[in-house]
């Protein structure tokens, strides 16, 4: 699962959806970074395995809106 605070993601992984790891901070991505969402590589992209996408929004704080908006992703692989 991918927490986010719209500026700032972590990671964090459960077996079970009911038990999770702490999360570990993967960085900040804001100004405003919002609705991050894992995506896995393999034939089902709901299955994450060791390298997947993060996919999410980006939005200046310039003035500009959303036209300046962008969709951005990051490549996570765990170890």
């Amino acid at each position: 699962m991918i927490i986010s605070n719209d500026t700032t993601f972590a990671y964090a992984e459960s077996i079970d959806a009911l038990h999770w790891t702490l999360p570990i901070a993967l960085g900040d991505f804001g100004p405003i970074a919002a609705y991050p969402t894992a995506v896995g590589l393999g034939d089902d992209p709901h299955v994450l395995e060791k390298k997947f996408f993060v996919y999410f929004t980006h939005l200046p704080t310039d003035g500009t809106g959303w036209g300046a908006g962008s969709l951005r992703r990051l490549t996570l692989t765990c170890p």
